[in-house]
């Protein structure tokens, strides 16, 4: 069978996207996000550029990420730690690599004294994470699955919902799921490495009423360079201590302009040798009851460890903090989460967020209706609270299946709101020549679909949404259903 996959939006229009050669899967397929380009693989690929923060939106793409816009807070580079303040010269620019980030507002629940995750009920984790180029994942592992492609695995994203979480449908739990693939990120060059990513960054860029969770208004922007950056970085950046890519650093948005970057965790304070790097951070410290805690990735080619630590921040100024292997508990065994990712030996990651869909406008597979047909069992469907391009809040769904035939798939959406029952609302048919030849982008495009028009917003807002996704294929007879979905207005 070959995978395909489309989208619609509803409150205020409905419109299919780009077909994709490969399915992506799991709770957050077509998930937006910040991205970081890794430096010398995209130089030696062609592909989209090192150096800079890409924003992904919702959904599957056939054009490359935008480059951060100016904006406020302004994270374009040359404002971020490029600016002439901060005593780097436009030149560097292209030579400093931002090898982890995070705005301090992952959604991180371990428990401090152990890195073992822990979760109150309703919360729960979900983690989002890219690997290494060298990476190749342990045998029957989603990781080598995609390594095994053509472009390899260092440009997809991951997500894997931690054991523990409360809320949801068990069978999205303890699951490696690739949410993206590089090419539906549309991130160009035959061998795309992302080397960080941030779910919450992007929505800096959505208005106040349609950000998923409250963000600062003058946030902290935490990074770390790779070695090969540190000639090109002027000693103010490192306040008197040893410069290393193993040191995270931090600079603040003041309203007008960001501050020069200075230490916010020293490698020392983290146990780490000079010339090692740290290739991934999540950091819970800047939003509404922080844990205090940060996710850690180095690289292990030049010390092997494991490649998730977990590290308590809330005595920051401590000369070391505590830091430990992050840990979960399964069926009574507690072992490395990175395990349950499918990683060993030398394996790495160099992106990850964590994510708390509890507290955010994403929607969440309900269990399935009971369908007296033979169902393929391979459709997915996702749902995101977005803003359309008139600020109004939206929900965009996605549905990614298998096809069996070169005909046609027919789908159909349906809504219920409450205790009315579920009504259909909007079909969409994938035409025939979605796989005859390279389907990016669809030539002809696809018909687009009746317009959907539902009430203002406001008045929804607060209602608990069911969407339900059904495909079929009159040629070859399938039929399948997608979970439900279940997202807060």
């Amino acid at each position: 069978m070959k995978p395909w996959h489309t989208t619609v939006f509803f409150a205020c229009a409905m419109a299919p996207l780009a077909i994709a050669q490969t399915k992506s899967d799991g709770p957050f397929a077509g998930t937006a996000g910040t991205f970081s380009m890794d430096h010398a693989t995209t130089a030696a690929s062609g592909g989209t550029a090192g150096g800079d923060l890409h924003v992904k939106k919702y959904g599957y793409t056939t054009m490359p990420p935008q480059v951060w816009p100016a904006g406020t807070p302004d994270f374009s580079p040359n404002s971020l730690i490029f600016a002439p303040a901060c005593l780097v010269g436009p030149g560097f620019r292209t030579l400093v690599n931002v090898d982890a980030f995070s705005i301090g507002v992952d959604q991180i629940f371990v428990d401090p004294a152990s890195g073992t995750a822990d979760m109150t009920p309703p919360q729960w984790d979900a983690l989002h994470f890219s690997v290494t180029q060298g990476t190749s994942g342990a045998a029957g592992s989603r990781v080598a699955d995609e390594t095994a492609g053509s472009e390899g695995a260092a440009g997809d994203l991951f997500t894997y919902v931690v054991p523990g979480s409360a809320r949801g449908w068990a069978m999205v739990v303890d699951i490696v799921y690739r949410a993206l693939d590089s090419g539906e990120i549309a991130l160009g060059g035959p061998v795309p490495d992302i080397d960080g990513y941030d779910f919450f960054l992007y929505e800096y860029q959505l208005p106040p009423n349609c950000r998923t969770a409250p963000l600062p208004l003058q946030p902290t922007f935490y990074f770390s360079v790779d070695n090969a950056s540190l000639p090109f970085i002027h000693p103010t950046w490192w306040a008197g201590t040893s410069p290393s890519g193993a040191t995270i650093l931090q600079t603040s948005w003041t309203g007008l302009s960001w501050t020069c970057p200075q230490p916010f965790v020293t490698f020392a304070q983290l146990g780490l040798a000079q010339d090692e790097d740290i290739d991934a951070i999540a950091i819970d410290r800047d939003r509404a009851g922080a844990t205090h805690t940060m996710i850690l990735s180095t690289d292990t080619s030049i010390v092997p460890r494991n490649p998730l630590l977990a590290v308590d921040i809330s005595a920051i100024a401590a000369p070391t903090l505590p830091v430990f292997v992050y840990t979960v508990e399964v069926d009574g065994v507690t072992g490395p989460v990175s395990s349950r990712l499918g990683l060993e030996g030398a394996d790495d990651i160099d992106a990850v967020c964590l994510v708390d869909p509890a507290t955010e406008r994403m929607g969440m597979p309900q269990p399935p209706f009971p369908i007296p047909l033979p169902l393929t069992g391979t459709t997915n469907a996702t749902a995101f609270g977005d803003c359309d391009a008139a600020g109004n809040r939206i929900v965009r769904t996605f549905i990614s299946g298998d096809t069996c035939s070169p005909g046609g798939t027919v789908s159909a959406l349906f809504l219920n709101i409450g205790p009315s029952g579920f009504f259909h609302v909007a079909n969409w048919a994938r035409p025939a020549n979605g796989f005859l030849g390279n389907p990016w982008p669809l030539d002809p495009p696809p018909p687009m679909p009746p317009i959907f028009v539902i009430p203002n917003p406001p008045v929804l807002s607060g209602f608990v949404v069911d969407l339900w996704w059904i495909s079929g294929e009159i040629q070859c007879g399938m039929v399948d259903s997608a979970p439900p979905v279940q997202i807060v207005l």
